[in-house]
C-alpha cells in the first residue's frame, strides 16, 4: 500500500465518522419554501380574521348587558312649554254698550235729536251748540219682548244724557225697536229721577207693562201706543 492510498482510505474513513456524529440535513428546494411561507401567510390572516370576530363579539355583549340608563339615546330638548297664563277677566258687555241708536223721535230737552253711536255705553256728541254725553246703563241690564203688542220684540232700556258744562244728568226708561246694532228710540219714555235710578236692581216685562224693581219695593210704566208713561196698562 502505497501512502497516497493510505491517506486516500482515512480522509475516507473520517469522512464517515463525521456523518455518524453530525448528522447533515439537506436544505428544501423551493417548491417547498414557497408552501412554507403560504402556509405562515393564511395562519396569519385566519389569526388576524379571529381577532376581529372576538372584539365584535364582546362589543355586542357590553352593549348588550348594560343597563337602559347607561345606552346611547338621542337627545331631546327640553321642552318650553309652559302653563297658559289665565287670561285676566273683564266686566262683560251689556248688550247695547256698542250700538247705535237714533233719538230723533224725542224731544230735545229729552235727549232727542241726534243718532248716537255707542262705544263701551257711552257717546259724546255735538248738538244745541254744545257737546253732550250719552249713555246706556246696565245695571239693571236692558231686556227684550214684545212691548208693543205687534208681534216683533222689542229692546227696554234705561238711557240717559247730559249737556256739556255738568248740570244734572236725567235718566229714561225707553222702548227701543230694531236689531242689533241699529235701534230706534220708539217714543218718549218714562223719567227715573236721581235718587230712585241708583236703587233700580232690574227691569223685567209684564205683557205691555215694564216693571222697575227697588230694593225697597217696585214701580211700573206701561205702553201707551207712542211711548212709555208712569201708571200701570190694561
Amino acid at each position: 500500500m502505497s501512502i497516497d492510498d493510505s491517506d486516500t482510505r482515512m480522509t475516507a474513513e473520517f469522512a464517515a465518522y463525521r456523518e455518524r456524529a453530525v448528522p447533515t440535513y439537506r436544505g428544501a428546494g423551493g417548491a417547498a419554501v414557497r408552501a412554507t411561507v403560504t402556509k405562515r401567510r393564511h395562519r396569519r390572516r385566519a389569526a388576524v380574521a379571529g381577532a376581529l370576530v372576538l372584539l365584535v363579539a364582546l362589543g355586542t355583549s357590553l352593549l348588550r348587558s348594560g343597563s337602559t340608563e347607561d345606552r346611547l339615546v338621542p337627545a331631546v330638548a327640553p321642552s318650553t312649554t309652559s302653563a297658559a297664563a289665565p287670561t285676566p277677566t273683564s266686566t262683560p258687555a251689556g248688550p247695547l254698550d256698542n250700538t247705535t241708536i237714533d233719538f230723533s223721535a224725542l224731544p230735545t230737552d229729552a235727549c232727542g235729536g241726534p243718532t248716537v253711536r255707542l262705544r263701551d255705553g257711552r257717546a259724546d256728541v255735538r248738538r244745541l251748540n254744545t257737546s253732550f254725553g250719552y249713555w246706556v246703563s246696565d245695571r239693571p241690564e236692558p231686556v227684550r219682548g214684545d212691548i208693543t203688542g205687534d208681534g216683533r220684540p222689542e229692546w227696554v232700556a234705561m238711557l240717559g244724557c247730559v249737556g256739556e258744562g255738568g248740570g244734572t244728568g236725567r235718566t229714561w226708561v225707553f222702548a227701543l225697536s230694531g236689531e242689533l246694532p241699529e235701534l230706534t228710540v220708539l217714543g218718549p219714555g218714562a223719567l227715573i229721577n236721581t235718587s230712585a235710578k241708583a236703587q233700580v236692581t232690574r227691569i223685567r216685562l209684564d205683557g205691555r207693562t215694564v216693571v222697575l224693581e227697588f230694593n225697597g219695593g217696585m214701580t211700573t210704566v206701561h205702553w201707551d201706543g207712542s211711548g212709555l208713561s208712569a201708571g200701570r196698562g190694561d
